[in-house]
């Protein structure tokens, strides 16, 4: 029998904001709520309907300066198409690929991960929304923009009220949730929009200082703002310099830090898991990004 056709990962391409994103993965959970209904006692059910349908393109990618874009609450997007390479059988990809295309969208960063020795990734979703009845997305092929220069992160220094702390993880969660909306029995949503906002940021900390620091029930963001940096990784070199303006940086302003867990065994260093909790303080944003910045 002859094979099918097959396809892997490619690019997911923003028409609005203008973006080709590079992804290392991306889903599409199409959201099917179905209604499966016996009745009269009967062993089978008789009737089976699509009650809902709420499709969303989830993508992970090393291209950190997507954050400019879409920032810490999320953006509307529009034409996000996420393609699927097709395999040449007996060779590498034909010019022509499948594609999942968004008409309109919300964007939101998820989360955004780094190790020391490892390479940061930020995980985003972009949620789909029409009229109610048109689907929000379509099926079809077309050739593959180009991918965009690649760009790759790492960790970087992190600083809390001011004093350096030695960390070989840093995880920010950007605690968005949405509320997605539909009525009129409509199939499909027809708005998205952010109903709150919590974002913390976990450290795995190697600092024995961090518990005269921070005690057992943590310590209040003083007047000198915390920092934490994404470093840059410089194309065939090591790190982009620290003057250069292309890092990712986060600033928080007020809030709690504080342990959750120590963690002590034989043969290893000991570990802490400090947690940043950032809050709102009427004025300043619950956390400032800067998706180009200087490591200061």
């Amino acid at each position: 029998m002859t094979q099918g056709a097959r396809g892997t990962c490619g690019v997911v391409d923003f028409t609005t904001p203008d973006l080709t994103v590079e992804v290392t993965n991306w889903n599409l959970p199409t959201g099917l709520q179905r209604v499966i209904d016996p009745s009269s006692g009967d062993i089978d059910p008789r009737f089976v309907a699509v009650l809902s349908c709420n499709p969303i393109i989830g993508f992970s990618t090393r291209q950190l300066s997507i954050l400019a874009s879409f920032g810490i609450s999320g953006a509307a997007a529009a034409t996000v198409a996420a393609y699927m390479q097709v395999m040449d059988a007996n060779g590498v990809r034909n010019a022509t690929s499948s594609k999942a295309t968004m008409a309109t969208g919300f964007c939101i960063p998820q989360s955004l991960t780094a190790s020391q020795g490892g390479v940061a990734e930020l995980t985003c979703q972009v949620i789909g929304y029409s009229d109610g009845a048109t689907a929000p997305i379509i099926f079809g092929s077309g050739a593959q923009p180009a991918a965009a220069t690649a760009e790759a992160f790492t960790i970087g220094p992190v600083n809390i009220n001011g004093t350096a702390y030695d960390c070989e993880s840093v995880t920010v969660d950007f605690g968005i949730q949405v509320n997605v909306d539909s009525s009129s029995g409509d199939v499909y949503p027809t708005a998205v929009s952010v109903m709150s906002r919590a974002p913390t940021i976990r450290l795995s900390c190697k600092e024995n200082d961090a518990w005269t620091a921070l005690g057992l029930t943590g310590l209040a963001q003083d007047t000198t703002d915390s920092t934490v940096y994404f470093r840059k990784l410089a194309a065939n070199g090591t790190r982009t310099a620290e003057a250069t303006a292309e890092h990712i940086k986060f600033t928080i302003d007020d809030g709690l830090i504080s342990i959750d867990t120590s963690s002590l065994a034989t043969g290893s260093p000991a570990t802490h898991d400090v947690v940043i909790t950032p809050v709102w303080d009427g004025t300043a944003a619950i956390l400032v990004l800067s998706a180009a910045s200087a490591i200061t």
